[in-house]
Protein backbone atom coordinates (compact mmCIF):
# COMPACT_ATOMS: atom_id res chain seq x y z
CA UNK A 1 0.00 0.00 0.00
CA UNK A 2 1.55 3.37 -0.82
CA UNK A 3 2.65 5.74 1.62
CA UNK A 4 -0.23 8.91 2.33
CA UNK A 5 2.97 11.12 1.13
CA UNK A 6 4.14 9.43 -1.61
CA UNK A 7 0.69 10.35 -3.39
CA UNK A 8 -0.02 13.15 -5.16
CA UNK A 9 -1.70 16.13 -3.99
CA UNK A 10 -4.99 16.04 -6.31
CA UNK A 11 -5.37 12.44 -4.88
CA UNK A 12 -4.86 13.25 -1.30
CA UNK A 13 -7.17 15.97 -1.42
CA UNK A 14 -9.87 13.75 -2.83
CA UNK A 15 -9.13 11.29 -0.42
CA UNK A 16 -9.72 13.56 2.23
CA UNK A 17 -12.90 14.88 0.56
CA UNK A 18 -14.26 11.60 0.59
CA UNK A 19 -13.53 11.64 4.08
CA UNK A 20 -15.36 15.16 4.87
CA UNK A 21 -18.52 13.97 2.96
CA UNK A 22 -18.64 10.25 4.92
CA UNK A 23 -18.55 12.32 8.32
CA UNK A 24 -22.38 13.72 7.03
CA UNK A 25 -23.69 9.89 6.69
CA UNK A 26 -21.64 7.47 8.85
CA UNK A 27 -20.20 8.90 11.73
CA UNK A 28 -20.40 10.29 15.46
CA UNK A 29 -21.90 14.29 15.36
CA UNK A 30 -18.21 15.48 16.50
CA UNK A 31 -16.51 12.76 14.29
CA UNK A 32 -15.05 15.86 12.03
CA UNK A 33 -13.19 17.88 14.84
CA UNK A 34 -10.64 15.14 15.54
CA UNK A 35 -10.04 14.88 11.80
CA UNK A 36 -8.05 18.61 11.96
CA UNK A 37 -5.81 17.39 14.90
CA UNK A 38 -4.53 14.01 12.65
CA UNK A 39 -1.59 16.25 10.89
CA UNK A 40 -1.00 19.77 9.87
CA UNK A 41 -1.15 18.67 6.38
CA UNK A 42 -5.31 18.00 7.57
CA UNK A 43 -5.63 21.02 10.16
CA UNK A 44 -6.04 24.05 7.02
CA UNK A 45 -8.75 21.00 4.97
CA UNK A 46 -10.69 19.75 7.53
CA UNK A 47 -11.11 23.55 10.20
CA UNK A 48 -12.05 25.20 7.17
CA UNK A 49 -15.35 23.16 7.18
CA UNK A 50 -15.76 22.49 11.11
CA UNK A 51 -15.80 26.41 11.73
CA UNK A 52 -17.89 27.24 8.56
CA UNK A 53 -20.87 27.29 10.59
CA UNK A 54 -21.10 26.96 14.23
CA UNK A 55 -24.29 27.02 16.25
CA UNK A 56 -24.01 27.82 20.10
CA UNK A 57 -27.06 28.37 22.66
CA UNK A 58 -26.13 30.29 25.61
CA UNK A 59 -24.03 27.58 27.67
CA UNK A 60 -21.67 27.43 24.79
CA UNK A 61 -20.73 31.65 24.00
CA UNK A 62 -18.34 31.28 26.28
CA UNK A 63 -16.18 28.50 23.41
CA UNK A 64 -16.72 30.66 20.84
CA UNK A 65 -13.62 33.12 22.00
CA UNK A 66 -11.42 30.38 23.41
CA UNK A 67 -11.89 28.37 19.83
CA UNK A 68 -11.95 30.90 17.61
CA UNK A 69 -8.81 32.93 18.77
CA UNK A 70 -6.62 33.13 15.71
CA UNK A 71 -7.63 34.94 12.90
CA UNK A 72 -7.72 32.73 9.66
CA UNK A 73 -10.26 30.60 11.72
CA UNK A 74 -12.43 33.56 12.64
CA UNK A 75 -12.42 33.88 8.55
CA UNK A 76 -13.57 30.27 7.97
CA UNK A 77 -16.41 31.32 9.97
CA UNK A 78 -19.19 32.05 7.32
CA UNK A 79 -22.41 31.46 9.39
CA UNK A 80 -23.13 31.89 13.31
CA UNK A 81 -26.55 30.84 14.91
CA UNK A 82 -27.44 31.52 18.35
CA UNK A 83 -30.00 29.51 19.25
CA UNK A 84 -31.32 30.79 22.91
CA UNK A 85 -32.81 27.80 24.63
CA UNK A 86 -35.62 29.15 27.16
CA UNK A 87 -36.57 27.29 30.03
CA UNK A 88 -39.28 24.02 29.57
CA UNK A 89 -42.68 23.82 30.27
CA UNK A 90 -45.68 21.36 31.27
CA UNK A 91 -48.95 20.39 29.87
CA UNK A 92 -50.47 23.09 32.41
CA UNK A 93 -49.18 26.08 30.75
CA UNK A 94 -48.96 25.20 27.47
CA UNK A 95 -52.47 26.57 26.27
CA UNK A 96 -51.88 29.56 28.51
CA UNK A 97 -50.02 32.89 28.18
CA UNK A 98 -46.45 33.51 29.70
CA UNK A 99 -46.85 34.85 32.64
CA UNK A 100 -44.40 37.80 33.70
CA UNK A 101 -42.00 35.99 35.81
CA UNK A 102 -41.78 33.64 32.59
CA UNK A 103 -41.41 36.58 30.68
CA UNK A 104 -39.13 38.56 32.64
CA UNK A 105 -36.62 35.76 32.97
CA UNK A 106 -37.27 34.41 29.14
CA UNK A 107 -36.48 38.29 28.13
CA UNK A 108 -32.89 37.96 31.12
CA UNK A 109 -31.54 34.77 28.84
CA UNK A 110 -32.06 36.43 25.75
CA UNK A 111 -30.75 39.89 26.47
CA UNK A 112 -27.56 38.29 28.44
CA UNK A 113 -26.91 35.51 25.18
CA UNK A 114 -27.27 38.34 22.51
CA UNK A 115 -25.06 40.92 24.78
CA UNK A 116 -22.24 38.46 25.44
CA UNK A 117 -21.84 36.99 21.76
CA UNK A 118 -21.96 41.02 19.70
CA UNK A 119 -19.50 41.40 22.93
CA UNK A 120 -16.63 38.59 21.37
CA UNK A 121 -17.51 39.46 17.40
CA UNK A 122 -17.09 43.49 18.09
CA UNK A 123 -13.71 42.18 19.11
CA UNK A 124 -13.08 40.72 15.50
CA UNK A 125 -11.28 42.83 12.72
CA UNK A 126 -13.48 42.60 9.30
CA UNK A 127 -10.91 41.85 6.14
CA UNK A 128 -12.14 41.87 2.97
CA UNK A 129 -12.99 38.50 2.57
CA UNK A 130 -14.91 38.74 5.74
CA UNK A 131 -18.64 38.05 5.18
CA UNK A 132 -20.57 36.57 8.92
CA UNK A 133 -24.37 35.92 8.78
CA UNK A 134 -25.49 36.19 12.49
CA UNK A 135 -28.61 34.22 12.91
CA UNK A 136 -30.65 34.58 15.96
CA UNK A 137 -33.55 32.29 17.15
CA UNK A 138 -34.98 31.17 20.48
CA UNK A 139 -37.66 28.54 21.75
CA UNK A 140 -38.02 25.70 24.21
CA UNK A 141 -37.41 22.11 24.37
CA UNK A 142 -41.10 21.65 25.36
CA UNK A 143 -42.18 23.41 21.99
CA UNK A 144 -41.86 19.87 20.15
CA UNK A 145 -43.23 18.06 22.68
CA UNK A 146 -47.01 20.10 22.97
CA UNK A 147 -48.66 21.11 20.25
CA UNK A 148 -45.97 22.24 17.33
CA UNK A 149 -45.05 18.45 17.39
CA UNK A 150 -46.98 17.54 14.23
CA UNK A 151 -46.66 21.11 12.27
CA UNK A 152 -50.49 21.46 13.02
CA UNK A 153 -51.19 24.58 15.35
CA UNK A 154 -54.55 24.17 17.23
CA UNK A 155 -57.17 27.28 17.36
CA UNK A 156 -56.47 29.89 19.97
CA UNK A 157 -53.12 28.46 20.94
CA UNK A 158 -50.97 31.74 22.56
CA UNK A 159 -47.84 30.43 22.97
CA UNK A 160 -46.17 32.76 20.54
CA UNK A 161 -44.15 35.13 22.63
CA UNK A 162 -42.35 38.18 21.76
CA UNK A 163 -38.72 38.88 23.33
CA UNK A 164 -36.84 42.08 24.78
CA UNK A 165 -33.80 42.86 25.24
CA UNK A 166 -33.05 44.89 28.35
CA UNK A 167 -30.11 46.54 29.11
CA UNK A 168 -31.14 48.21 32.19
CA UNK A 169 -30.66 44.52 33.76
CA UNK A 170 -28.18 45.09 36.86
CA UNK A 171 -25.70 42.69 35.05
CA UNK A 172 -25.18 44.98 32.83
CA UNK A 173 -24.84 47.94 35.04
CA UNK A 174 -20.93 48.37 34.55
CA UNK A 175 -21.46 48.29 30.70
CA UNK A 176 -23.20 50.96 28.21
CA UNK A 177 -26.50 50.76 27.28
CA UNK A 178 -25.73 50.47 24.21
CA UNK A 179 -25.07 47.66 22.08
CA UNK A 180 -21.76 47.44 20.83
CA UNK A 181 -20.35 47.88 17.61
CA UNK A 182 -19.67 44.90 15.20
CA UNK A 183 -18.14 45.40 11.96
CA UNK A 184 -18.42 41.77 11.08
CA UNK A 185 -21.62 41.12 10.32
CA UNK A 186 -22.99 40.98 7.21
CA UNK A 187 -26.14 39.26 7.22
CA UNK A 188 -29.15 39.15 9.65
CA UNK A 189 -31.08 36.26 9.53
CA UNK A 190 -34.29 35.77 11.66
CA UNK A 191 -36.39 32.33 10.13
CA UNK A 192 -39.65 31.37 10.78
CA UNK A 193 -39.55 28.12 12.77
CA UNK A 194 -39.04 30.34 15.43
CA UNK A 195 -42.61 30.96 17.13
CA UNK A 196 -41.07 34.08 19.61
CA UNK A 197 -40.50 37.20 18.02
CA UNK A 198 -37.45 40.10 18.91
CA UNK A 199 -39.60 43.18 19.88
CA UNK A 200 -39.60 45.48 17.26
CA UNK A 201 -37.96 47.97 19.34
CA UNK A 202 -34.83 45.39 20.51
CA UNK A 203 -34.57 44.95 16.31
CA UNK A 204 -34.77 48.59 15.87
CA UNK A 205 -31.58 48.81 18.37
CA UNK A 206 -29.73 46.26 16.96
CA UNK A 207 -29.82 47.68 13.76
CA UNK A 208 -28.79 51.03 14.36
CA UNK A 209 -26.36 50.36 16.94
CA UNK A 210 -24.45 46.86 16.91
CA UNK A 211 -24.48 46.10 12.92
CA UNK A 212 -22.84 48.85 11.33
CA UNK A 213 -21.82 47.35 8.07
CA UNK A 214 -24.96 44.88 7.42
CA UNK A 215 -25.88 44.20 3.41
CA UNK A 216 -28.37 42.02 3.99
CA UNK A 217 -31.25 40.92 6.32
CA UNK A 218 -33.57 38.62 6.30
CA UNK A 219 -37.06 38.96 8.46
CA UNK A 220 -39.62 35.82 8.84
CA UNK A 221 -41.94 36.07 11.49
CA UNK A 222 -45.56 35.49 12.65
CA UNK A 223 -48.68 37.45 12.67
CA UNK A 224 -49.79 37.91 16.17
CA UNK A 225 -52.50 36.24 17.73
CA UNK A 226 -53.54 39.44 19.63
CA UNK A 227 -54.84 41.68 17.40
CA UNK A 228 -53.77 44.91 19.88
CA UNK A 229 -50.29 43.23 19.34
CA UNK A 230 -50.06 43.08 15.91
CA UNK A 231 -51.44 46.68 15.33
CA UNK A 232 -48.85 47.74 18.19
CA UNK A 233 -46.10 45.56 15.88
CA UNK A 234 -47.15 47.01 12.55
CA UNK A 235 -46.40 50.68 14.18
CA UNK A 236 -42.89 49.94 15.36
CA UNK A 237 -41.85 48.48 11.93
CA UNK A 238 -43.11 51.06 10.33
CA UNK A 239 -40.34 52.81 12.27
CA UNK A 240 -37.50 50.48 11.60
CA UNK A 241 -38.06 50.34 8.09
CA UNK A 242 -38.23 54.54 7.83
CA UNK A 243 -35.36 54.96 10.60
CA UNK A 244 -33.15 52.00 11.21
CA UNK A 245 -32.09 50.47 8.45
CA UNK A 246 -28.61 50.67 8.00
CA UNK A 247 -26.97 52.58 5.15
CA UNK A 248 -24.62 49.91 4.27
CA UNK A 249 -27.92 47.91 3.43
CA UNK A 250 -28.30 46.33 0.14
CA UNK A 251 -31.06 43.28 -0.16
CA UNK A 252 -34.47 43.24 2.54
CA UNK A 253 -36.21 40.21 2.50
CA UNK A 254 -39.70 40.63 4.58
CA UNK A 255 -42.03 37.49 5.11
CA UNK A 256 -45.00 37.38 7.63
CA UNK A 257 -46.50 33.78 8.14
CA UNK A 258 -49.73 33.39 9.37
CA UNK A 259 -52.20 30.58 10.89
CA UNK A 260 -55.90 30.47 9.53
CA UNK A 261 -56.93 28.60 12.55
CA UNK A 262 -55.17 31.05 14.62
CA UNK A 263 -56.02 34.44 12.98
CA UNK A 264 -59.43 33.66 11.14
CA UNK A 265 -59.78 37.56 11.38
CA UNK A 266 -56.64 38.37 9.52
CA UNK A 267 -58.12 37.99 5.88
CA UNK A 268 -60.82 40.37 6.67
CA UNK A 269 -58.66 43.23 8.61
CA UNK A 270 -58.04 46.13 6.98
CA UNK A 271 -54.23 46.17 6.24
CA UNK A 272 -52.15 49.33 7.56
CA UNK A 273 -51.54 51.43 3.97
CA UNK A 274 -48.51 53.28 5.26
CA UNK A 275 -46.15 50.25 5.98
CA UNK A 276 -46.51 49.63 2.22
CA UNK A 277 -45.64 53.52 1.59
CA UNK A 278 -42.69 53.66 4.38
CA UNK A 279 -41.00 50.70 2.43
CA UNK A 280 -41.56 52.76 -0.57
CA UNK A 281 -40.01 55.53 0.59
CA UNK A 282 -37.10 53.34 2.52
CA UNK A 283 -36.36 50.83 -0.68
CA UNK A 284 -34.56 53.46 -2.81
CA UNK A 285 -31.08 52.62 -2.25
CA UNK A 286 -31.89 49.10 -2.26
CA UNK A 287 -30.78 46.59 -4.54
CA UNK A 288 -32.95 43.81 -3.91
CA UNK A 289 -36.24 43.47 -1.60
CA UNK A 290 -38.75 41.02 -1.13
CA UNK A 291 -42.01 41.95 1.28
CA UNK A 292 -44.98 39.27 1.97
CA UNK A 293 -48.21 39.89 3.56
CA UNK A 294 -47.10 42.58 5.71
CA UNK A 295 -46.94 44.71 3.22
CA UNK A 296 -49.40 45.25 0.09
CA UNK A 297 -48.15 46.33 -3.37
CA UNK A 298 -50.22 48.32 -4.01
CA UNK A 299 -49.11 50.74 -0.97
CA UNK A 300 -45.62 50.22 -2.23
CA UNK A 301 -47.32 51.39 -5.62
CA UNK A 302 -49.83 53.85 -4.58
CA UNK A 303 -47.93 57.29 -5.61
CA UNK A 304 -47.64 56.08 -8.91
CA UNK A 305 -51.43 54.90 -9.03
CA UNK A 306 -53.33 55.74 -12.45
CA UNK A 307 -55.64 58.30 -11.15
CA UNK A 308 -53.11 60.31 -9.52
CA UNK A 309 -50.97 62.93 -11.49
CA UNK A 310 -47.34 61.63 -12.11
CA UNK A 311 -44.90 64.27 -10.48
CA UNK A 312 -41.78 65.23 -11.73
CA UNK A 313 -39.69 65.03 -8.43
CA UNK A 314 -39.57 61.12 -8.44
CA UNK A 315 -36.78 60.21 -6.36
CA UNK A 316 -35.66 56.49 -8.20
CA UNK A 317 -34.68 53.07 -7.44
CA UNK A 318 -31.39 53.19 -9.04
CA UNK A 319 -29.79 49.67 -7.64
CA UNK A 320 -32.81 47.64 -7.54
CA UNK A 321 -32.39 44.67 -9.79
CA UNK A 322 -35.25 42.20 -8.32
CA UNK A 323 -38.61 43.28 -6.66
CA UNK A 324 -41.14 40.73 -4.80
CA UNK A 325 -44.32 41.49 -3.64
CA UNK A 326 -47.90 40.36 -2.24
CA UNK A 327 -51.16 41.91 -2.89
CA UNK A 328 -54.91 40.46 -2.00
CA UNK A 329 -55.63 42.69 -4.90
CA UNK A 330 -54.67 39.51 -6.80
CA UNK A 331 -57.46 37.16 -6.10
CA UNK A 332 -60.38 36.21 -8.47
CA UNK A 333 -63.05 37.45 -6.58
CA UNK A 334 -61.53 41.19 -6.86
CA UNK A 335 -62.50 42.66 -9.55
CA UNK A 336 -60.78 43.08 -12.40
CA UNK A 337 -60.24 46.66 -13.02
CA UNK A 338 -58.55 47.15 -9.54
CA UNK A 339 -56.51 44.38 -10.98
CA UNK A 340 -55.85 46.60 -13.54
CA UNK A 341 -55.22 49.43 -11.72
CA UNK A 342 -52.19 47.41 -9.81
CA UNK A 343 -50.60 46.37 -12.49
CA UNK A 344 -50.32 49.81 -14.30
CA UNK A 345 -49.70 51.60 -10.87
CA UNK A 346 -46.08 48.76 -11.24
CA UNK A 347 -45.85 49.52 -14.76
CA UNK A 348 -45.52 53.06 -13.79
CA UNK A 349 -43.32 52.30 -10.80
CA UNK A 350 -40.86 50.61 -13.05
CA UNK A 351 -39.76 53.31 -14.97
CA UNK A 352 -37.96 54.27 -12.08
CA UNK A 353 -36.21 51.01 -11.62
CA UNK A 354 -33.56 51.33 -14.21
CA UNK A 355 -31.87 48.57 -13.62
CA UNK A 356 -34.61 46.12 -12.99
CA UNK A 357 -34.44 42.78 -13.83
CA UNK A 358 -37.08 40.34 -12.30
CA UNK A 359 -40.48 42.00 -10.76
CA UNK A 360 -43.16 39.41 -9.09
CA UNK A 361 -46.57 40.78 -7.75
CA UNK A 362 -47.81 37.44 -5.94
CA UNK A 363 -51.07 35.85 -3.55
CA UNK A 364 -52.60 32.49 -3.08
CA UNK A 365 -54.74 30.60 -0.71
CA UNK A 366 -57.02 28.43 -0.15
CA UNK A 367 -58.30 26.87 -4.16
CA UNK A 368 -56.23 30.05 -5.95
CA UNK A 369 -52.86 31.17 -6.92
CA UNK A 370 -51.40 33.88 -9.33
CA UNK A 371 -48.30 35.92 -10.32
CA UNK A 372 -47.52 38.48 -12.31
CA UNK A 373 -43.86 38.68 -13.67
CA UNK A 374 -42.27 40.99 -15.41
CA UNK A 375 -38.69 40.14 -16.87
CA UNK A 376 -36.03 41.56 -18.07
CA UNK A 377 -32.83 40.03 -17.50
CA UNK A 378 -32.29 37.58 -20.94
CA UNK A 379 -32.19 40.68 -23.13
CA UNK A 380 -36.29 40.19 -24.01
CA UNK A 381 -38.37 41.88 -22.13
CA UNK A 382 -41.37 40.21 -21.30
CA UNK A 383 -44.62 40.29 -18.91
CA UNK A 384 -46.18 37.03 -17.60
CA UNK A 385 -49.28 36.03 -16.05
CA UNK A 386 -49.45 32.83 -13.78
CA UNK A 387 -53.12 31.95 -12.16
CA UNK A 388 -55.91 28.61 -11.98
CA UNK A 389 -58.37 31.47 -12.27
CA UNK A 390 -60.20 30.08 -15.40
CA UNK A 391 -59.70 30.18 -19.14
CA UNK A 392 -61.28 33.69 -19.45
CA UNK A 393 -58.30 35.39 -17.64
CA UNK A 394 -56.19 37.77 -20.21
CA UNK A 395 -53.96 40.71 -19.48
CA UNK A 396 -55.68 43.89 -20.08
CA UNK A 397 -54.16 46.09 -23.33
CA UNK A 398 -53.93 48.77 -21.07
CA UNK A 399 -51.72 46.89 -18.39
CA UNK A 400 -49.53 45.53 -22.03
CA UNK A 401 -49.24 49.35 -23.22
CA UNK A 402 -48.06 50.73 -19.64
CA UNK A 403 -45.08 48.29 -19.29
CA UNK A 404 -44.20 48.61 -23.33
CA UNK A 405 -43.99 52.19 -22.49
CA UNK A 406 -40.44 51.73 -20.58
CA UNK A 407 -37.98 53.22 -21.29
CA UNK A 408 -35.83 51.83 -24.41
CA UNK A 409 -32.77 51.58 -21.50
CA UNK A 410 -34.70 49.04 -20.41
CA UNK A 411 -35.87 47.45 -23.12
CA UNK A 412 -33.35 47.62 -25.00
CA UNK A 413 -35.42 48.52 -27.97
CA UNK A 414 -36.89 45.36 -27.48
CA UNK A 415 -40.70 44.49 -28.15
CA UNK A 416 -42.40 43.50 -24.69
CA UNK A 417 -43.51 39.98 -25.06
CA UNK A 418 -46.74 38.72 -23.13
CA UNK A 419 -47.70 35.21 -22.08
CA UNK A 420 -50.54 33.80 -20.23
CA UNK A 421 -50.39 30.48 -18.15
CA UNK A 422 -53.23 28.69 -16.96
CA UNK A 423 -52.65 26.27 -14.25
CA UNK A 424 -54.85 23.57 -13.82
CA UNK A 425 -57.60 24.47 -11.71
CA UNK A 426 -57.02 21.71 -8.84
CA UNK A 427 -58.77 24.29 -6.16
CA UNK A 428 -58.47 20.90 -3.22
CA UNK A 429 -54.83 20.85 -3.88
CA UNK A 430 -54.15 24.07 -2.85
CA UNK A 431 -54.37 24.55 0.78
CA UNK A 432 -52.41 27.69 1.24
CA UNK A 433 -50.07 30.23 -0.67
CA UNK A 434 -47.22 27.74 -0.20
CA UNK A 435 -48.97 26.66 -3.43
CA UNK A 436 -48.23 29.87 -5.10
CA UNK A 437 -44.37 30.27 -3.96
CA UNK A 438 -43.21 26.88 -6.62
CA UNK A 439 -43.67 29.21 -9.79
CA UNK A 440 -42.07 32.39 -8.30
CA UNK A 441 -38.79 33.19 -9.71
CA UNK A 442 -37.76 34.85 -6.89
CA UNK A 443 -38.60 32.41 -4.79
CA UNK A 444 -34.99 32.08 -2.63
CA UNK A 445 -35.77 36.02 -2.07
CA UNK A 446 -39.43 35.25 -0.66
CA UNK A 447 -37.85 32.74 2.18
CA UNK A 448 -35.25 30.87 3.33
CA UNK A 449 -33.83 27.81 1.67
CA UNK A 450 -34.77 25.71 5.12
CA UNK A 451 -37.76 27.85 5.54
CA UNK A 452 -39.09 26.90 2.26
CA UNK A 453 -38.59 23.26 2.87
CA UNK A 454 -40.71 23.48 6.37
CA UNK A 455 -43.26 25.47 4.61
CA UNK A 456 -44.39 22.72 1.72
CA UNK A 457 -43.40 20.14 4.04
CA UNK A 458 -46.44 21.54 6.13
CA UNK A 459 -47.89 21.82 2.71
CA UNK A 460 -47.86 17.97 2.58
CA UNK A 461 -48.76 17.35 5.54
CA UNK A 462 -52.59 19.63 4.96
CA UNK A 463 -53.03 17.89 1.93
CA UNK A 464 -52.25 14.12 3.75
CA UNK A 465 -55.25 15.29 6.06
Amino acid sequence: MADWSTLPVEIRLMILDLVAEDYYFNSEPYARAGYASVCQEWQPVFEQRNFRQLTLDQERISGLERFMYTEHRRDYLKHLFLRVQLDEYDCTVCQSPEDDETTRNNNYIMSRALWNVLIILSKWTRSVQSRLTLELGAYSLSDSKHTFRDFHLEQGYPIMGTLTTNLDLPEFSTFSQTFPKVKIITGLLIRRQFYRKIAIHSLSKLLREAFICLQWFRHEGWYNINLRQQVSFERDYRSLILGNLPSTLQDLYIFEDFNELLCPERSTQHRNRSLGLALSEASRSLKNLSAAFLFDAKDFFITFWPTKLQTSNVVPWKNLQTLALTSRLLHPEISRNKIKKLLIAAGRTAAFMPRLKVMEIWNGGKGHACVFRYSNDAGTPQIIWTSNWGIDVQLDDDVVSCWSALPNGQHLESTLITIVNRLPRRQKQIKTYAATIRYLRLRSHVLHLISDYQLHWEEYKLLKG
